[in-house]
Parts: structure tokens; sequence; C-alpha cells
């Protein structure tokens, strides 16, 4: 699927492996201190997390990490950010950015090039460093490291916008000109061009504050060294000493990665987080900090460790999504439904349709298409082996262009096309295409259209080729393997119609990573391209690439209205181009967002989806009283 970036999503990639077995030590040590939440705390939450997850030699390091286990990890427990989360689905403000270190939202110059963060008081690290306090210089530390090698395979491409950031990276100076500390609880953020999502860049854990030394010499993996300023620490942490040379300094015994004998799995790992006694829950508005302890077993197949939290040996697995069946099965048990949660994960999958190409060119055709589709039923083709490999195995069916979360929820049960015939034939009668009236296609150009359907979709793209028969349109339809499939879909001379299985995922919660990157006339490209309809094409390059239309809708004006914008009006600026994009342009079917699906143990009470990490808030996961 295409995404901006290249950040996993649990388990898309599940290899084969080994049961891990459970631990439950528990710990004299002094837990710290208690939540403030209102819910009642306590006890230990088992998790395992199935092979892949946590094995990599960036595993928890912020300045690396680009898996959605490890941000939630990060978010939920270890470290805080200037700005963070509340650990809570959309609908509860999941997807708002709020305070965290700092004691409000930054100040943005009337310009937007200039931001201020202003830090609480008091706040300091955890062991060993509980003396230590948190300052802004410990911020620019952070980013500086995310300008180093060190984040090959993190993000570094957010925070280019900051000045002096590229060529602090390419060592062409000794700072990161735009970053100021005029005193210890104040940061500015300067940029080179205005940037309305800085505030969601800065609730990314690689701008959280890295205490001196502590990452020094530990460029091939922070996450054994880690000192948090979250509610928890990684178990082991108070022996940690950073004052003597790196080679010399032992790894926090808490977390053991698991080791492999080439593709076989050698030894499980585990990760143990406890208590940290120096987060005090008066300074933080965003975490529960319900559990006591969090130990999570490394390694094992999905299949076999969810069937050790039906038998109650795990709470949940962490990192693995429940499958069809088992969401199925629990729906149905009574005594099992309230331990599964299905909640929306900010994946969509679509079918772009090329607006170039006849017989969609005409947006009545389009329309009676988006009506045609029985979206149902393809959610109901998630459970094949195809989809479920991938932890795609429940969804729901998207009804626009964009995921609620990105949009304050302000489209809401937005359906401008349920599946209804009738109507799909009134909008086709509506078009040039249909010539006699019946609400079907008659023309040539509705013969042997064009369409491919990625592999993992193929049986979708029949189900489609279906549908759209019913209004005249015979799909010529070719599987191709992923990567063949989007190398086809982005070139425009290849002169695609549609295409069955595209899908999309945001970054983090704000649509700046959505809109311009899949309708924006720049990113029409044959090698990278995300913009599969050919939106904003100008009459030049659709001569160049062989089409008769000459000209096709553009949104680039309405996108850079919208990411000129800040906080509540940027959101309904994107509110108002989805609905523009869904009822005048029309350039794809959304049909599925992908459902994170999680079965828990009985011990599990109260259960929070973040948002966020698109992950369970573990730091929100209340247990029954032992």
């Amino acid at each position: 699927m295409l995404r901006k970036g290249w950040r996993a999503v649990g388990a898309l990639s599940v290899a084969l492996g080994l049961l891990a077995s459970s631990c439950t030590r528990t710990s004299d040590a002094d837990p710290g201190p208690t939540p403030s939440s209102g819910q009642a705390g306590g006890g230990t939450l088992r998790l395992a997390a199935p092979d892949g997850v946590l094995w990599a030699v960036e595993a928890l390091d912020p300045q690396a990490s680009y898996e959605s286990t490890d941000w939630e990890l990060f978010r939920c427990c270890l470290l805080r950010t200037l700005v963070s989360y509340n650990g809570k689905p959309t609908d509860e403000g999941g997807a708002d950015v709020r305070p965290d270190l700092a004691e409000a939202m930054p100040e943005v110059s009337p310009d937007g090039l200039t931001w201020t963060f202003r830090l609480r008081r008091g706040l300091r690290y955890g062991p060993p460093l509980e003396d230590t306090e948190i300052v802004a210089g410990d911020i620019v530390r952070a980013l500086e490291r995310e300008a180093t090698p060190v984040a090959e395979n993190g993000y570094p491409y957010f925070y280019s916008v900051i000045r002096g950031f590229d060529e602090y990276a390419a060592g062409e100076a000794g700072s990161i000109s735009g970053l100021e500390t005029p005193d210890q609880r104040t940061l500015v953020v300067r940029l080179h061009e205005p940037v309305t999502d800085l505030a969601h860049r800065f609730t990314l854990a690689a701008t959280a504050p890295i205490p001196p030394g502590a990452a020094e010499g530990h460029d091939d993996g922070y996450g054994r060294f880690l000192v948090a300023s979250g509610p928890y620490m990684i178990e082991g942490s108070e022996e940690l000493d950073p004052t003597v040379p790196p080679e010399q300094q032992q790894p926090v015994a808490g977390f053991v990665p698991p080791t492999m004998d080439g593709d076989e799995l050698a030894t499980p790992g585990s990760l143990t987080l406890v208590r940290n006694p120096s987060w005090d829950p008066a300074t933080d508005d965003l975490r529960a900090a319900l559990p006591d302890r969090i130990e999570i077993a490394l390694g094992g197949d999905a299949g076999e460790l969810a069937a050790a939290v039906e038998e109650g040996r795990f709470d949940m697995v962490f990192g693995g999504w429940a499958t069809a069946e088992q969401v199925e099965r629990y729906r149905r048990d009574p005594a099992l439904a309230d331990r599964v949660f299905e909640h929306r994960s900010d994946i969509l999958f679509y079918m772009p349709m090329n607006l170039a190409e006849p017989p969609f060119d005409d947006v009545h055709v389009r329309r009676a298409v988006s009506s045609a589709i029985d979206k149902a039923a393809l959610v109901r083709l998630l459970s094949e082996p195809a989809f479920a490999m991938r932890g795609f195995s429940v969804g729901f069916a998207a009804t626009h262009v964009a995921p609620d979360s990105l949009e304050g929820n302000l489209l809401f049960g937005f359906d401008p096309y349920p599946h209804d015939l009738d109507d799909a034939r009134a909008e086709m009668r509506l078009s040039a295409y249909d010539r006699d009236g019946d609400g079907r296609c008659d023309a040539a150009a509705c013969r042997a259209v064009l369409a491919l359907a990625n592999e993992a979709a193929g049986r979708q793209g029949r189900s489609i080729q279906r549908d759209l028969s019913a209004i005249g349109i015979d799909l010529d339809l070719d599987v191709e393997p992923e990567d063949r499939f989007f190398a086809r879909l982005r070139d425009p001379t290849e002169h695609v119609a549609l295409g069955v299985g595209a899908g999309w995922l945001r970054d983090y919660p704000s649509a700046s990573t959505w809109f311009p990157f899949l309708f924006a006339s720049e990113q029409i490209d044959p090698e990278f391209g995300s913009n599969l309809s050919l939106l904003g094409a100008t009459p030049e390059q659709l001569e160049g690439w062989g089409y008769s239309v000459t000209s096709v809708p553009s949104v680039d004006e309405r996108i850079d209205r919208c990411m000129g914008l800040l906080g509540t009006e940027q959101i309904e600026c994107w509110a108002a181009l989805d609905q523009y994009l869904m009822t005048d342009i029309v350039p794809w079917v959304p049909y599925i967002e992908i459902a994170h699906a999680q079965i828990v143990s009985e011990r599990v009470v109260g259960y929070s989806f973040d948002q966020f990490a698109t992950q369970p808030a573990l730091d929100r996961i209340q247990l029954a009283p032992e």
C-alpha cells in the first residue's frame, strides 16, 4: 500500500516463530506515584508481541524507530514530548494535540515562521537521573540526534523545515540555527517556510528530551540505555550509569531483545516496564498510568499467541490484530462480546479513477460507479487469506476520502453514495455515455476498460467488476503483484482507468499528511507519485501522455488554502475539501477503512485505543483486582 513514509503498522508482516513464555515476576521496588485518572489502577499487564515486533536494532530508539508499537510505548509510558495525545480514540479527542511537557500550546507568529514552546516547571527524568530537570536544551539535543545518521530509518525529513536542520545534518554547521533556548524553559523554533502541522511533528518521540550524555555512544540503539520522562521506565533503569564511557555501560536489564538463528527465532526476548518514581501525575493530564507493571514477551507465532490470550496466559497480543474469525466468534458469544474491540485504524483502501480516461472523464459516470459498488461485500472479502496475512482482516465501509480522525469527526456518518443500483443508473442516465437513457453505459468507451487489481485485492477487483457490469461498464481486469500494480498505476502513459487495492496510511493524525499527497498535482509522478487520478494535470501533460481529454479538475488552490490555516479552521477546511471531492470531483471510490481488532483476556475490565499510534493505549488498560 502507499504511504507517505515507511512506518510499519503492527503485524503487517508477521513471520513464523516459537511461542514466547510469559514472565509474571513482581517487583519489591517502590512503585512510584499512582494514577490520578479516577480509575482503579494496579496489577501487571501481560502482553505478547509476535515475531518482528521490537526486534530491530533501532527498537525503542526514539530517533530511529518508525514502528507503531514503539510509538505507543513512547507515548503511553516512557517518554513525554512538548505536546502529545491523550491515548483515546477520535471520538474522545484522541487525535487532538494537547500540551504535555509544555505548559500550553505553542505561540505562533503571524507569518507562521516562529513557534515558541514554554516548558512546565520542575519536571525531572526517571532514574538514574531523577535529580536532573528536563530543560529546553534537552529537546534541542534530541533534534540534533535526529539529524545524524542514527535516524537513517527514522523521519528527519519532518524537521527539514527548521532553519539550519539540513545544514547541521550535512555537517556544514555546528548547531541547528533555527532552535533557540533563551532560557531553560523556552524553546523557540524558527522555520524557513510556514508549516501549520509543526505541533503534530513535535508529538513524535524524536523530539522527546534526552538528558546530557544519556544517548552518547549508543548510535546502534539508544533503547536499551533510554532514560525515561514518562510514567514508566524500563525495569533496572536505576542501574544505568551514563557517567562512565559508553563501552563500559551495561544495558538496562528489563529489555532483552530476541535473538535469531538465520530466519528462525533462537531465543525469545522480553520488555518490562515499571513505574517511574520521578513522574508526577499532577503534571500529566494525558496519561492514566493504570497498570503498576507492564510485561511484554517478545517473539512467537501470532496465531499461537492469540490462542494464549484466549487461554488467559496473556492479556492481549501487542502488535498483532485479531482475525475476522476470532472477531466474529467473540461478537456472537454474549460471554465474550465485551472482550473484543474494534477501532478505525486510519488505513484506508480506495479505488482511484483516471479523470482523463473515458468514460471516467464524466463526473456522472464516476458518481454512478460510486453508488454501484457494494462496499459491504468488499469488507467481507477482507477475511480472505491474501488480506488476513497482512493483519487486514476486519474493516468498516469507507464513505469519504479521509479518515475521521483527520477531520475532527466533522464528517462522521457522511455517506453520499450508499450502495443503490437505482441511484447508480439514475446518475448514469445523466452522463454522455448513456445514449438510450436506460441507466447503462452503451458507448464504446465502456467496453474493455483497463483496470488493475493489487494481487492481494484480486477478489475485490472481481467483485467490483461484477458491480460495474450492472451499469454497463465492462472491466478488463489485470491482477498484478504489488510492485507492478503501483508501477503501472502511477504511469499516466499506461492509461489505466481504475485501480483496486490502493491504500494510504497517515503518519500522524493531521490531514496535512493526506490531502496534499493524494490530490495535489505535484504528486503526479511515474516513479513516486501518489496522485493516481491525474487530478490537476495540465493540458500539456495530458497531450504528452496521449489523452484526448484536454482538461481535468484541480484542487491545488483549495489544498493551499487549507495548508495556510491553523487549528479548528484548518480541520474545517479539510472537511469541506473532503465533501467537495466526494460530491463535485469524485476522483476515488473509498471503500474500506481497516479496523484495529483486539481480543483481550477476561482480566481486562477497561480498554482504550490510542488513535495516534493506532495501538491499544497501554497506560489506560484497567485490570480486575487480583
